[in-house]
């Protein structure tokens, strides 16, 4: 069964949620409990803390931990994580192969913050598994747009950024495409 919980802070959201997971604990085998990756420890420790009897019963999973679950039980690409360094590291050389190609992002290699952004904006487009593929498809629907130029340099840059990681590194952010 999945129950979704919503509400404005401080409306006691959590406290019904930590009441379904006992209650459940004691109907069910076993419950999971999603969170955000910075959520996990907190989430953790309360039932460490409040629900020792069902503490077998009780799994706290966060995104990237069910992702590499999922990756261990199907099996899964190996290699390297790619670190943030060297994400704009491979951001920067992608930029500097399509300079000749790009329409608007031609010139953000020579800045680092230009670089950051870009990046900063692929790692969303790869968060919400929306690939390069895609992002030139929308691109040609508003060709003749400011948007759809912006689109299709993006999709050209995420495109070459794949291509050079590819064969040395994995990047979380494809976790979720991957997965699908």
């Amino acid at each position: 069964m999945l129950k979704i919980i919503t509400g404005r802070s401080k409306s006691g959201k959590t406290e019904q949620l930590f009441k379904l997971l006992k209650d459940n604990a004691e109907t069910y085998s076993e419950s999971l409990l999603f969170v955000p990756e910075q959520f996990s420890f907190n989430a953790e420790k309360n039932i460490l803390l409040n629900y020792r009897d069902s503490l077998h019963k009780i799994t706290v999973v966060s995104f990237t931990s069910f992702s590499n679950e999922l990756k261990r039980f199907y099996g899964g690409s190996a290699g390297k994580s790619i670190s943030d360094s060297t994400r704009i590291m491979f951001m920067r050389k992608a930029i500097k192969q399509l300079e000749g190609e790009l329409q608007l992002f031609k010139s953000a290699s020579a800045a680092i913050n230009s670089i950051e952004t870009l990046t900063s904006a692929i790692t969303e487009f790869k968060q919400a598994a929306i690939s390069s593929e895609e992002l030139m498809q929308i691109s040609s629907i508003y060709s003749d747009t400011l948007l759809g130029v912006k689109l299709h340099d993006l999709s050209l840059i995420m495109s070459t950024y794949d291509a050079l990681i590819s064969n040395k590194y994995i990047d979380p952010n494809d976790d979720l495409e991957i997965a699908y």
